[in-house]
Parts: structure tokens; sequence; C-alpha cells
């Protein structure tokens, strides 16, 4: 089956948008499908060994099982967040998509269904290495949920008229839209999707950075990540890429047409002959 590579945008966006498949996604609905199928799969593999008193099978489906629980999560997680949150007033001028974390919940997950066991069996077979990673594991399951919450608080992408700016409790980049010379998907981190701007002299505005995080920058590229704003990577891309071609539009728009534009058109999610 053949897959329109581009189109008209989601009912609301403007009349000249045009929808692009820049590369091919997977969807949180196909993973989620699969997540639920491995848990469902671990859970009766280790209900046999408990009905055949079979320590092991028990043990190893128990480990599936949280292991398959915690990939859901993410799943779940990607689909409550697939949906771009656009307000006009976090800062004058602007329209600022919301920040929207998809790695909160399976990462918390993780540390406290291994932690807790890795200390246990440090102490037991006095393995200070396991101990101190246990520790270290809980401690960053605590620290997660209030870094998310204040993230979810401040962190935004401002378009406006003038430029791109990026603001989170790490970062806070600023780009004029004049200065930028091409808007492009990266390639080089698989399994994580990023955009990467590409501009001209040193303009851009460097507030805050901490190396790692939501966004970076080296030479004459900017780099950030798409999925924690609510939208694909395709949709986002073809939004940044419009907003930068058509700076009248910029001047005119509304946060009901920066959200059409955000979201995936019904026609690039149903395959066409």
């Amino acid at each position: 089956m053949r897959f329109q590579e581009s189109g008209p945008g989601s009912d609301g966006s403007p009349h000249s948008y045009t929808w692009v498949r820049h590369s091919l996604e997977e969807h949180g609905r196909s993973r989620l499908l699969i997540t639920t199928g491995s848990l469902a799969a671990a859970i009766t593999v280790a209900g046999i060994g408990y009905l055949l008193d079979i320590e092991d099978l028990l043990g190893i489906g128990l480990m599936l099982a949280v292991i398959a629980a915690i990939a859901l999560s993410y799943s779940l997680s990607v689909i409550a967040s697939a949906r771009p949150v656009v307000t006009a007033t976090a800062r004058r001028g602007a329209l600022s998509l919301r920040y929207r974390s998809v790695f909160t919940l399976p990462t918390c997950l993780t540390f406290m269904v291994f932690s807790p066991p890795a200390i246990v069996i440090g102490y037991q077979n006095m393995l200070p290495q396991a101990i101190l990673g246990g520790v270290v594991g809980v401690v960053i399951a605590l620290v997660i949920p209030p870094i998310a919450f204040f993230q979810r608080k401040r962190a935004f992408l401002h378009l406006s008229y003038d430029s791109i700016r990026l603001t989170t409790i790490f970062d806070d980049f600023e780009l004029a839209w004049e200065h930028m010379l091409r808007i492009r998907a990266t390639d080089h981190r698989p399994g994580i999707d990023t955009i990467m701007i590409e501009y001209e002299g040193n303009a851009l505005i460097v507030r805050k950075k901490t190396r790692g995080f939501t966004s970076n920058h080296r030479g004459h590229e900017w780099e950030f990540l798409a999925k924690v704003w609510g939208s694909s990577l395709n949709s986002l891309l073809s939004t940044l890429t419009f907003l930068h071609e058509n700076p009248d539009i910029r001047r005119t728009l509304n946060s009901t047409q920066l959200t059409a534009m955000l979201e995936q058109p019904a026609w690039a999610i149903q395959p066409t002959t």
C-alpha cells in the first residue's frame, strides 16, 4: 500500500498550509497492542508456573510482566501526550506549546521496581555496588516527579512573529526566523525524534543551557526534541517550515489554527490506494 506524502492539514489550518510526511513514525496505538499482548503473555507464563509449582517459570513470568508493564506505561504515556496544548498566555505576543513528558511514568516505574530489590540483594550478599545503585535509583525515582511538575509548569516552545524561543527549567534558547537557513529532521539519534535548525552567524541566543536535556547546539545548528511538545515529528516540522516560509501567516496566526496545524490530518494515518 502507498501512503500520501503531503497534503492539506487538519480542519482549521490556514488554507495554504501543507502537511508533509518527512519520516515514517511509530504510533502509540500500535505499540499499545504489542505491549498489552506481551503483558498478557507474561502473566500467563507466571500463572502456569504458579499452578504447576515451578518457581523458575514463575520468576521468569513475573520478571517479564514487570518489563511489559513498564513498556505499557510508556505506550499509554505516548498516547496521552499526543495532543498539542497551545496557550496564548505563557509569553506576550507568542503562541506557546506546553511541554508534554512521555518519560516520567515509565522512568519512575523502572527505578521503583528494580531499585529496592537491588538494595535487598546487595545487603544479603554484601555487595556495596548493588546497595549504592539501589539507593541512587530510589533517589532518582523520588526526584523525577517534582522535576516533571516544574517542567510542565515552565517549559514551553514559544512561536512569535519574530522568533522561536524554547524555555525549560534547564534551557533557554531563542532564534529569529529571519536568521534560519534550514529546518529539518535528524536521523543520528535512533529512536529519538529531534528537529535541527541551521542558522547564520551567531544568531542563536543562549540564555541558559544544560547539556543533554531538551535542547542542544553546536556550530551553526540548534537541535531540540520534537515529541515532548505534544505533536508528532512530521506535524511539528511541517508547521515550523510553513511558518518560516510565510511571515504574513505568523502575524495573524491564532491558537485554533496552530493547534490544527500540529495535529496529524486524517489522510496521513490512513493508507491510500
